[in-house]
């Protein structure tokens, strides 16, 4: 079973400037991009609320996986800046991805360390 064989039967596609995720919302799902590009963002603190980007991510990157592994509510909001194709992925489509492509576990632990070597919480 290839990715593609997995996105027909569990993808989807976004337009371009669509909201994916909304940042407080719960979910059971983390998000595989097949094409296309979407930006991660957070809502500023009042009084102005200004929104605060904080990655662009493309192909062969994914979101969502704190409240996939962890089930807290989304951390972030995600919106498409392009037309995007993405691989919706619960806990059962992880284990059947990882048997696909064993390399991509390889490459999500490799991408959560980064991703905690850049946070603040690091520091």
């Amino acid at each position: 079973m290839t990715l593609e064989d997995l996105y027909q039967q569990y993808g989807k596609k976004y337009h371009k400037q669509k909201i994916i995720c909304h940042e407080g919302a719960k979910g059971n799902e983390m998000y595989l991009i097949l094409e296309g590009k979407v930006t991660v963002y957070k809502q500023g603190p009042p009084p102005t609320c200004d929104r605060i980007d904080i990655a662009r991510l493309e192909k062969d990157n994914f979101f969502g996986e704190m409240t996939l592994l962890e089930g807290f509510p989304r951390t972030a909001s995600v919106q498409a800046l392009t037309e995007v194709r993405l691989l919706v992925i619960n806990l059962d489509m992880l284990e059947k991805l990882f048997k696909v492509r064993p390399a991509f576990a390889i490459q999500m632990f490799k991408k959560f360390s980064e991703r905690l070597r850049k946070s603040e919480c690091w520091l």
